[in-house]
């Protein structure tokens, strides 16, 4: 019983406010969610087919890997239609990484 009323005070329930620091103190947000990168919709947690690809940008002259990359989401609702190939295309044209068709 008294866990109960100590439980449902004000005081209680502001003390339980979670906060995450990083590592110089500073206070940042628990979860910053993705978007997709096609339809602009927030991917939700709970999106088990949701992927996150990233494609490495090469130097034309030598071949190498350089640092940069290009990092596009996709939900799993573009992917279950069938459509992640021609997004991710479409993606890398926009972006430069493929030339236009």
């Amino acid at each position: 019983f008294f866990f109960n009323l100590f439980c449902s005070s004000p005081s209680f329930r502001l003390s339980l406010s979670f906060k995450m620091q990083n590592a110089s103190g500073q206070y940042v947000d628990l979860y910053v969610p993705r978007k997709c990168s096609w339809t602009n919709r927030l991917i939700h947690s709970s999106d088990y087919a949701a992927v996150t690809v990233n494609i490495a940008r090469v130097d034309a002259d030598s071949g190498q890997r350089l640092p940069e990359n290009d990092t596009f989401c996709l939900s799993g609702y573009i992917r279950s239609k069938g459509e992640g190939d021609a997004a991710i295309n479409a993606l890398a044209v926009r972006a430069g990484i493929l030339p236009p068709l």
